[in-house]
């Protein structure tokens, strides 16, 4: 039989003190988007003052002429008072590209500062002042270089923090290719009601434990107690 020393109860009995009133640990958020869609000048895809809803999958494309950006926006609604702790980010799927082009894409996102809505924004509606007057400037740049697959950007805690404290201000966000080539074109999946919701676009984060998650002080003091008793107990048995 296994004898625990004394020392090793009280060591046990502060680490579970500590794990209980620290209030475990942050909790992990994982949003489909409520919406995604994506914005065209080409004229091959239907111009400028088309609306691409329910539409997959979403184009991105840098090439002058044929803009394309996909849009996305997540409904944080349900996190209102929480707080965002570490650093989110936006995950989605590369569906494929133009030509199984593998060479690398540099793709960005960017805030978006005017409001729209899946079903009915186009190109020409984004913004009367063109693309660069609808975002901000790009919270993040990655590269992209394989024909099918997942890819995440970082997204600045306080942004998505803004999101949840001001609903108003949740624009959602565009994806730009950055290169502007022929033929580097890059398909991202949709979520939409006819594609696979599982590889739509993500939101994914994290939140500081809620006061409901950390015990009141007079479970701490009775886990003490507990603890100390078994202390008491097992030192008298060692003296016998």
């Amino acid at each position: 039989m296994v004898t625990r020393s004394p020392g090793s109860v009280l060591s046990v009995l502060f680490a579970t003190v500590a794990v209980l009133a620290l209030g475990v640990s942050a909790n992990a958020q994982v949003l489909f988007s409520s919406q995604a869609t994506f914005i065209s000048e080409s004229p091959y895809l239907g111009g400028p003052d088309t609306n691409f809803a329910g539409q997959n999958p979403l184009y991105a494309i840098g090439t002058p002429g044929v803009y394309s950006y996909p849009l996305v926006q997540f409904d944080l609604s349900s996190y209102a008072g929480q707080e965002v702790t570490g650093t989110p980010q936006l995950w989605m799927y590369v569906s494929g590209d133009w030509g199984n082009n593998s060479n690398p894409r540099s793709v960005a996102v960017y805030p978006v500062t005017v409001p729209w809505n899946a079903g009915t924004v186009t190109y020409d509606n984004f913004d009367a002042s063109g693309i660069g007057a609808g975002v901000e400037a790009p919270v993040d740049t990655e590269t992209v270089n394989t024909p099918q697959g997942w890819y995440q950007w970082n997204l600045p805690a306080s942004l998505v923090q803004d999101w949840i404290d001001d609903p108003s201000s949740n624009d959602g966000l565009l994806v730009s290719n950055l290169v502007q080539d022929n033929f580097y074109d890059l398909y991202f999946s949709a979520s939409s009601a006819n594609v696979d919701r599982n590889l739509g676009p993500e939101l994914r984060f994290t939140t500081a434990a809620q006061p409901s998650d950390v015990p009141e002080p007079g479970i701490c003091s009775l886990i003490f107690g507990a603890g100390a008793t078994a202390l008491t107990v097992l030192r008298g048995r060692r003296r016998r």
